[in-house]
């Protein structure tokens, strides 16, 4: 019997290793607020969007960075005065440059966002 239970055991964990599960990833911060406007950082490489928002709740920045391994979920309106958005961040500042680099000028910067959606 006790064979049969440290076999499952690790066939458990080499299940979740293999998976590339980790209990400690990331943290990851849940946000809320009401986008009043998005610019888009045309210096980074990554095509990646600043947007300022009035935040809600106690979690939420004032604003928030839009990149490409963002999660968007429809309808798409992210981009919109006035919409509701709600989402999950990562901790650290995205710096956004606008220009052309080398005469390239960081205008603000927010943490990534994970996923976020609307509600419009």
């Amino acid at each position: 019997m006790h064979t049969v239970r440290i076999s499952v055991l690790v066939f458990c964990a080499c299940a979740l290793a293999w998976s590339g599960f980790s209990p400690v990833a990331h943290a990851q911060i849940g946000f809320g607020g009401f986008v009043i406007i998005a610019i888009p950082c045309t210096g980074n490489d990554d095509g990646s969007t600043l947007v300022y928002q009035v935040p809600v709740g106690e979690t939420s920045p004032s604003s928030v960075t839009i990149g490409v391994s963002t999660v968007l979920y429809p309808y798409f309106a992210y981009f919109e005065p006035s919409v509701p958005v709600l989402g999950e961040y990562e901790p650290g500042p995205i710096p956004c440059l606008v220009g052309e680099c080398p005469y390239c000028v960081e205008i603000g910067e927010g943490p990534l966002v994970l996923f976020e959606g609307t509600g419009l």
